[in-house]
C-alpha cells in the first residue's frame, strides 16, 4: 500500500478556494430565487447543476492526475449526486434512485482505502435502525414516504458508516452528507420547502460534497495503479 500525503500547492489552494466562493455565490442566488421568485424552477435547477458539478470536476481532475480507483469512484459518485440534486425538484423518485447509485459508488471507493471491519457494519446497522424507528413510529409521514425513507436510509447509512474506512477529510464529508439527508427528511416531515431550514439542509449537503472533493483535489500523491488500494489514514 502507498502512503498518501496531503501537501497541496498554492495553485490548487487558490483554485479550490475560488471554487468554494463561486459555489457560495451561486448558492446565495439559488436561495434568493427560491424564497422570492419560486416560479424560477428552471433557472434554479441550472444553478444547482453548476454548484454540484464543481466538486465533481475537482475530483475528476484528481483522478486524471493519479488514476486511482478511490478518486474514480468518488468522482463518479459526485457526478451521479449532481444529477440527483438537479432532479430532486422535478422527479423525486428518480432523484432518490440517483443518490442510491451515488452512495453505492462512494462505498465502493471507501473499500479501496481500507477493508471494512465489524465496527463499520455495526455502525451501519445502528444508524439504520435508529432512522427506521424514527420513520416508522415518530415521523408521522405516509406509508409510501416511510418505505422511501427506509430504502434510502439503507444506502445513506452505509455511505456514512463505511466513510470511516477513508481518510479524515472524506470521513467528515460523508458524515456531513448523511446529516444533510437527515435534515432533508425533517424538512419533508415538517413540509418545509424554503426558508432557513432549506438553506441549512442544502448548504450542509454542499459542505459535505466539497469536503470529499477537497481531499482528492488538494492531496499531492505519487501516481498509483488504479487497482491498488492506498493507505490514506
Amino acid at each position: 500500500m502507498q502512503t498518501i500525503q496531503s501537501k497541496p500547492d498554492a495553485a490548487k489552494k487558490i483554485i479550490f478556494v475560488a471554487s468554494c466562493l463561486l459555489a457560495l455565490a451561486l448558492f446565495s442566488v439559488h436561495e434568493y430565487l427560491l424564497n422570492f421568485y419560486p416560479e424560477t424552477l428552471a433557472a434554479r435547477n441550472v444553478i444547482k447543476f453548476f454548484i454540484s458539478v464543481i466538486p465533481f470536476c475537482l475530483s475528476f481532475a484528481a483522478w486524471k492526475s493519479n488514476k486511482s480507483a478511490f478518486d474514480l469512484y468518488l468522482a463518479l459518485g459526485l457526478f451521479i449526486c449532481c444529477v440527483g440534486d438537479v432532479l430532486i425538484n422535478i422527479t423525486f423518485i428518480l432523484s432518490i434512485a440517483m443518490y442510491l447509485v451515488g452512495h453505492s459508488l462512494f462505498v465502493k471507493g471507501f473499500f479501496c482505502c481500507k477493508k471494512p471491519r465489524a465496527f463499520h457494519f455495526v455502525l451501519w446497522g445502528a444508524m439504520f435502525l435508529a432512522i427506521c424507528v424514527w420513520l416508522v413510529f415518530f415521523a408521522g409521514v405516509s406509508f409510501v414516504q416511510k418505505i422511501e425513507g427506509v430504502v434510502y436510509s439503507v444506502f445513506m447509512c452505509a455511505m456514512v458508516a463505511f466513510s470511516f474506512c477513508g481518510p479524515a477529510l472524506v470521513r467528515a464529508g460523508g458524515i456531513i452528507f448523511g446529516f444533510s439527508d437527515v435534515l432533508l427528511m425533517l424538512n419533508i416531515v415538517l413540509d418545509t420547502e424554503n426558508g432557513i431550514a432549506h438553506i441549512i439542509a442544502l448548504g450542509v449537503y454542499y459542505v459535505g460534497v466539497f469536503l470529499m472533493s477537497a481531499y482528492v483535489f488538494l492531496a499531492e500523491r505519487p501516481s498509483a495503479s488504479k487497482d491498488a488500494p492506498a493507505s490514506i489514514d
